[in-house]
């Protein structure tokens, strides 16, 4: 936990040496609603009406990263939420960060982050020989992804501290500002509308979250 306090607090130093700080985490089951009769907007002395009767048309995961030191936010949909998609989009942001010197990836402990394809995929990003028999288990994975000296280091939050993954504010945004309200005729509208507010709104105007919380403890 100390140890990703610490990276929020040196994200701007990093940035300037070239170095990024990525929250990155997964929203799944992100519902593709469609309501079967058009809302009713609010006027004056009258309040807006919702159809609360909806057809679904299934469900879509979200993988994104959060810059730390800048807001930015990488990010795609995926129909399953397996290491493969996983893959996909650390690839995905590996492309997009490419010219960068290092990339820290902030992530918790669930299952796919620490997969041998995982693995396999940040050693032929960063050029690094592996031996997949001193990696059968996840202690000896997460110790692989975590090590230093490579391009890509992964940072594992502790257990019951996902919390504190930085793009769990931006996944809160985005639910406010497109899914909760949203109107979706399938799942590839859900798909293009996050991704439109992503690229084009969030983007085009992103900014960094600031730390207000100093650590002191407050006595009743």
């Amino acid at each position: 936990m100390e140890a990703c306090i610490s990276l929020y607090e040196k994200a701007i130093g990093f940035y300037q040496q070239g170095k990024i700080i990525l929250c990155v985490d997964q929203k799944t089951q992100i519902q593709a609603l469609e309501r079967l009769h058009p809302d009713i907007p609010s006027t004056f002395g009258h309040i807006g009406k919702r159809e609360y009767h909806y057809k679904k048309h299934g469900v879509l995961n979200l993988i994104a990263g959060l810059e730390v030191a800048t807001g930015n936010v990488i990010g795609g949909c995926y129909e399953s939420n397996s290491n493969i998609e996983f893959c996909d989009f650390l690839l995905r942001a590996y492309c997009q960060l490419r010219n960068s010197n290092e990339i820290n990836l902030i992530v918790d402990n669930y299952g796919t982050h620490t997969h041998m394809n995982v693995c396999r995929l940040v050693a032929k990003l960063c050029g690094a020989e592996i031996s997949e028999k001193e990696l059968k288990t996840k202690k000896q994975r997460v110790r692989f992804l975590e090590s230093a000296g490579k391009k890509i280091i992964f940072h594992f939050l502790p257990t019951h501290a996902s919390w504190l993954n930085q793009i769990k504010i931006w996944f809160s945004i985005l639910s406010k500002k497109v899914i909760r309200r949203g109107n979706f005729s399938g799942k590839i509208d859900l798909a293009t509308k996050i991704t439109n507010y992503m690229d084009l709104e969030w983007n085009q105007n992103a900014h960094p979250f600031q730390r207000t919380y100093k650590g002191k403890v407050c006595c009743a």
